[in-house]
C-alpha cells in the first residue's frame, strides 16, 4: 500500500516482456512452468498479463526474472490521476468527468472515471466495437 493508503499493484498480477524472437511453444512452456493464468496478451507492445496462484508469487517472479527468454518482469502497478488535466477542454469531456454538463445525471458511471489501469476498478474500458463497452476484470 502506498503512503496514502491506496494499493500500489495488483497482488498475484505481473506484466512479462520477452526478448524478441521467443517461439511461442517456448512461451507456452515457460508461462505453465510458473503456473500463471495469462490475463491478456498485450496487442502494441509484447507483454504477457498474467496472474499466478496464492502463495507462489515471489517464487514465479524469481524464476520468471532468471529466464533467458524474459527482458523484464514487474507488478502490474496501479497508476493514479491525483489532479484534473489542465487541457482546457477537459471540462467538456464528459467522459472523463461527467459533471452533468450536458443535462446528465452528474457522476454517473463515475466509477468508471479513467477506467483502466489507472486505479483498483473491477471493471476495464475495451476500446472499439462500436460503443462504451467495459469488460469485467478477472477476479471481481
Amino acid at each position: 500500500w502506498s503512503q496514502d493508503g491506496r494499493p500500489e499493484y495488483v497482488p498475484n498480477e505481473l506484466l512479462i516482456k520477452l526478448k524478441d524472437g521467443v517461439a511461442e511453444a517456448q512461451i507456452q512452456s515457460l508461462l505453465a512452468t510458473v503456473q500463471t493464468e495469462t490475463v491478456e496478451q498485450l496487442q502494441l507492445v509484447p507483454i504477457y498479463h498474467v496472474s499466478v496462484p496464492n502463495g507462489t508469487f515471489l517464487q514465479a517472479q524469481t524464476a520468471l526474472t532468471d529466464h533467458p527468454a524474459v527482458e523484464y518482469v514487474e507488478r502490474n502497478y496501479y497508476r493514479y490521476i491525483d489532479s484534473a488535466p489542465n487541457d482546457p477542454q477537459y471540462p467538456s469531456m464528459w467522459g472523463l468527468d461527467n459533471t452533468g454538463q450536458t443535462g446528465g445525471t452528474p457522476d454517473a458511471g463515475r466509477r468508471h472515471r479513467c477506467a483502466g489501469s489507472l486505479g483498483p476498478h473491477d471493471r476495464r474500458w475495451e476500446p472499439g466495437g462500436g460503443g462504451d463497452r467495459f469488460r469485467d476484470r478477472p477476479g471481481s
